[in-house]
């Protein structure tokens, strides 16, 4: 097995795929965060609409498990996650590297810009599976590259595509939710 940017961008992308279809009306999202030793401090995903992002997610159990900041852990809502990691990070994430299986939003809709945090927390490095294609969301990339942090795109593109693919189909009106159960007996119900 060969340690590489594919082999890290895999696992964020294994973790995604646990909550497709949970985060409807956004897409499933995977991240991981890399010290500069290269361990592996957090694996997350963006659980649920309205939750933090895959980004925010990741960042913040890294943060704890460095830190140790109690007072961090009763802190549930994103956009007060986001802000207290700006304002008490103490460049605790400089250098270290990020993996994210969808470009890094970069507008603040129910939850901040990713992109801003990566930046502002002193991130050296970001590998990113694919390009959002939703405009609304996009721009991360160059924001990141204009903060002269390296970016790489296009790591494990086809599986991180394939990722978002039912998301993509929703924001074109060709998708359908259904429910089906079963019963211990076989019998299933719509």
């Amino acid at each position: 097995m060969v340690i590489d940017d594919s082999f890290y961008l895999s696992l964020a992308l294994k973790e995604a795929w646990k909550y497709q279809g949970l985060t409807y009306p956004n897409p499933a999202v995977g991240a991981l965060v890399l010290d500069r030793e290269g361990r592996i401090l957090s694996i997350e995903a963006h659980k649920k609409a309205g939750s933090a992002h895959a980004e925010l997610a990741a960042v913040s159990k890294a943060y704890y498990i460095l830190s140790k900041d109690e007072k961090f852990l009763s802190i549930k809502d994103p956009n007060e996650q986001h802000k207290y990691l700006l304002e008490n990070h103490n460049n605790i994430f400089k250098g270290f590297s990020i993996y994210v299986t969808l470009e890094p939003c970069m507008h603040q809709g129910k939850t901040p810009a990713c992109s801003i945090l990566i930046k502002e927390l002193g991130f050296k490095k970001v590998v990113i599976g694919c390009r959002d294609r939703n405009k609304k969301a996009s721009g991360g990339i160059e924001f990141l590259k204009k903060a002269n942090i390296e970016v790489k795109v296009g790591v494990m593109q086809k599986e991180s595509l394939s990722l978002i693919e039912p998301f993509e189909k929703w924001q074109k009106g060709n998708f359908l939710f259904f429910k089906l159960a079963q019963s211990q007996n076989g019998v299933v119900k719509g």
